[in-house]
């Protein structure tokens, strides 16, 4: 990775639609040269492309990022919060917390619900 790619992979994060020729015009190869070096980037896996959901407005939809210190079996809380479908991201970690997660409900009350039976759990 040179510069230009560097240059490309910062555009790309900010706006991944960004056409061949604006990128051009950006980082100055011509938008034949940065075709090929924005393809390249995923074959030599620098760079990897997917979807992100946007809640927005129209989701009304509550998160909120919990850390947990685990006793017991731990496999068998994160496989129970890997299942529940209010769950969107379970990870274990290492540091302050064994695991981290983020919640998502419709309103205050659902995420704290979700709260409590993690709690239980």
């Amino acid at each position: 990775i040179d510069e230009v790619d560097t240059q490309l992979i910062e555009i790309l994060q900010h706006d991944g639609r960004t056409s061949y020729r604006d990128l051009a015009a950006a980082v100055d190869p011509s938008p034949t040269a940065v075709r090929t070096r924005v393809q390249r980037l995923p074959d030599a896996r620098t760079i990897r492309t997917s979807a992100v959901e946007s809640r927005g407005a129209g989701g009304r939809q509550l998160s909120m990022g919990v850390g947990m210190n685990l006793t017991g079996d731990n496999d068998g809380v994160l496989d129970l919060l890997l299942s529940a479908s209010q769950v969107e991201f379970v990870a274990r970690t290492v540091g302050r917390f064994d695991a981290v997660a983020t919640l998502a409900a419709q309103s205050p009350r659902g995420l704290l619900a979700q709260l409590e039976k993690i709690r239980s759990l």
